[in-house]
């Protein structure tokens, strides 16, 4: 029998993701996949699975983190980013408890909980080993949530979903081969972005390109797994309709400057 997660609370923006789904947007359908690749390969890795060429589907975690309840087992759990979570096994009571950490595997048996705290920001993710056998759509378990499709039902985890996965393997459970520890938590260092002008600077006021290029900008909340809405110096249009043209086909790391001034990082 196959193993069984149920979300007993969904938290706050979690989605099952993979590699992504290519080939598509041609048709304006997005890639979705993973937002930080390499740490998905780090929390895939932990749990057992290969990762030579894909991500296979795990839990994106954005804000906070969900509550998960072990239906059949065992399984196998791993998670990367930074983030805790709270263990509580079957059968026990609150003292029963145990604070796990990320960068390590561990198992679990029908009827233990598993609670996940805060993102304090950035992505984190949790693997199941075998990965999280939802149903494939156009290639890819990518939940894409304007599109309706992928994950489970095309949208972030929610209370009462079921998430069928593999069951531990033998080797996992008795000699936790998988198990791995990393020295710290996967951070990326303060670092300057590079900026490539587009075809468009003509658009704006040659001012506000050397403000934008020399000023600090601070993301807002408006973000989503589209856009990074950042707030800083007004970056000024040439004229009010230089604001306003036809769309242009964009890509990762776009930045489109509306109205307001305030860029939107794709």
């Amino acid at each position: 029998m196959p193993g069984l997660i149920e979300v007993v609370d969904g938290g706050i923006g979690n989605t099952i993701q993979d590699s992504g789904r290519f080939g598509f947007r041609h048709i304006g359908l997005s890639v979705s996949g993973c937002l930080d690749a390499y740490l998905a390969r780090c929390a895939n890795a932990l749990a057992g699975n290969s990762v030579d060429s894909e991500n296979p589907a795990c839990i994106e975690i954005r804000a906070v983190g969900p509550r998960l309840l072990v239906r059949e087992g065992p399984v196998r759990l791993a998670f990367a980013g930074s983030l805790s979570a709270t263990l509580t096994r079957a059968g026990e009571d609150g003292e029963g408890e145990v604070e796990v950490s990320a960068w390590k595997s561990f198992t679990l048996h029908p009827g233990d909980e598993i609670a996940f705290g805060y993102l304090p920001g950035g992505c984190a993710y949790l693997a199941v080993e075998g990965g999280i056998d939802s149903p494939v759509q156009l290639g890819s378990r990518s939940t894409y949530q304007r599109a309706g499709i992928g994950g489970v039902d095309g949208a972030p985890l929610a209370t009462g979903n079921l998430l069928p996965c593999a069951r531990a393997s033998v080797a996992a459970v008795s000699s936790g081969a998988f198990e791995t520890a990393a020295s710290a938590v996967w951070e990326y260092d303060d670092a300057p972005f590079r900026v490539v002008v587009g075809p468009q600077d003509a658009l704006f006021k040659a001012e506000s390109l050397d403000r934008f290029l020399s000023c600090d900008y601070r993301v807002t909340p408006q973000i989503d797994r589209m856009g990074i809405r950042l707030e800083g110096p007004e970056i000024v249009h040439a004229t009010p309709e230089n604001a306003d043209i036809v769309s242009d086909c964009v890509t990762p790391g776009a930045i489109q400057i509306p109205g307001n001034g305030q860029p939107i990082v794709l």
